[in-house]
């Protein structure tokens, strides 16, 4: 929050007219808390408009991006096309190319060529293969990498001809698009950009950047602490200190900021608990001693993601949370839910008319529900154990 006021503050001291500033952020969240910032600072003007880097580069590039099941769906079917062997059915097909296409965009948005990263990939495998008698068994794990990467030197270049066709765009084709636009969009452009808090860049977004310093058309507030950033075997402050030597950073463009926070005085206790589950418990008691109640100012760091479920459970008393941590949802109750309703759902084929009690019990206690619902789900129950009832009729 410190450094976002530091931001809000330096651009109002710019201009009272926010509105005229495009804020370029590494992802959405810092957009809530610097709209609250706003509040409290009580800005009545109009807002400044908030892009991710990525959002920016689309634009630039004008694609209409696509991903996930789409795009897995239409390069399957570009793959089928080409009856290349072996020929995957669809599910083996997945075994592999999100892999392949999450490493292919990094390929696009890293190097010049994909098409040489490709080629020598095949090459490197050919090189493994050389000399040795692999016979005639497709299942020899060398002749299948060499067949593999054999095939996507046909497979990708096909399958980006075919994305372009339909101006359908990967991250990655996103980023070379937008590298070949980059020089004439900072040249053209009337706005001003201001990017805050990035640490490290691909190829195609510190060349935006840069372009845009260079027409004095942008802005940039790194968040970069001497502790670090001064001692170089330090490998937090590597990118922010190449980013120092820019020629864009010079007497007339000072680089923003390093500040010197953590070598400051801090106040820092330590609680012995013996057990992850204990250090949750331990939660309710420290929220206690801190007297801004809102918790705004209040991070809650976890060691290992599966103590969320039990975090959650004892800070009940705090009114708002916010999550910023990846959790597997195959770990969630709710998730549980959906694999007994499909299991349940497949039982109908041997059972048309009814469903097993026990199959049933477990969604309705797993699904989400509030206090109402629980209440009707344990009547329900009840007269089902009341009345021994072991097959619960569909029409029910």
């Amino acid at each position: 929050m410190k450094f976002l006021n530091k931001i809000i503050h330096e651009l109002l001291a710019q201009s009272s007219d926010l509105s005229e500033f495009n804020i370029v952020l590494p992802g959405k969240r810092p957009i809530v808390f610097i709209r609250r910032i706003l509040e409290e600072n009580n800005y009545s003007g109009f807002l400044p408009n908030f892009f991710t880097v990525e959002e920016l580069i689309n634009q630039i590039a004008d694609k209409q991006p696509i991903q996930g099941i789409s795009l897995w769906l239409f390069a399957f079917d570009v793959y089928k096309g080409l009856n290349l062997i072996p020929r995957d059915s669809f599910s083996d097909f997945l075994k592999w190319f999100p892999t392949l296409q999450k490493d292919w965009d990094d390929i696009l948005k890293f190097s010049e060529s994909d098409h040489a990263v490709l080629q020598y990939m095949f090459d490197e495998e050919r090189i493994k293969d050389w000399a040795q008698n692999l016979g005639e068994d497709d299942d020899v794990p060398r002749k299948k990498f060499l067949n593999f990467w054999k095939n996507m030197n046909v497979f990708l270049p096909v399958l980006k001809q075919k994305l372009q066709e339909r101006n359908w765009a990967t991250s990655g084709m996103i980023h070379e698009t937008a590298k070949a636009e980059i020089d004439s969009f900072a040249k053209n452009t009337k706005e001003k950009f201001v990017f805050c808090g990035f640490n490290a860049f691909t190829p195609v977004e510190e060349k935006l950047v840069r372009s845009l310093l260079q027409w004095d058309k942008g802005q940039c507030f790194f968040q970069a602490d001497h502790y670090y950033f001064d001692d170089e075997r330090q490998e937090a402050g590597k990118f922010l200190r190449n980013h120092k030597t820019w020629k864009e950073f010079n007497e007339n463009r000072a680089f923003n900021w390093i500040e010197d926070d953590f070598n400051q005085p801090k106040n820092i206790k330590v609680y012995e608990v013996s057990g992850n589950i204990t250090q949750t418990k331990i939660l309710p008691e420290i929220f206690k001693e801190i007297e801004n109640k809102t918790y705004s100012n209040t991070a809650v760091v976890l060691l290992d993601e599966n103590l969320l479920p039990a975090s959650l459970d004892v800070m009940y008393g705090v009114p708002n949370l916010n999550i910023t941590m990846g959790f597997p949802l195959k770990n969630l109750s709710f998730s549980n839910a959906v694999k007994q309703l499909f299991y349940l759902q497949k039982q109908l084929e041997k059972n048309k008319s009814s469903y097993y009690y026990r199959d049933v019990f477990p969604i309705l206690e797993e699904l989400p529900k509030s206090v109402e619902d629980e209440l009707i789900i344990n009547q329900f129950k009840a007269k089902v154990e009341e009345r021994n009832i072991v097959y619960i009729s569909k029409k029910l």
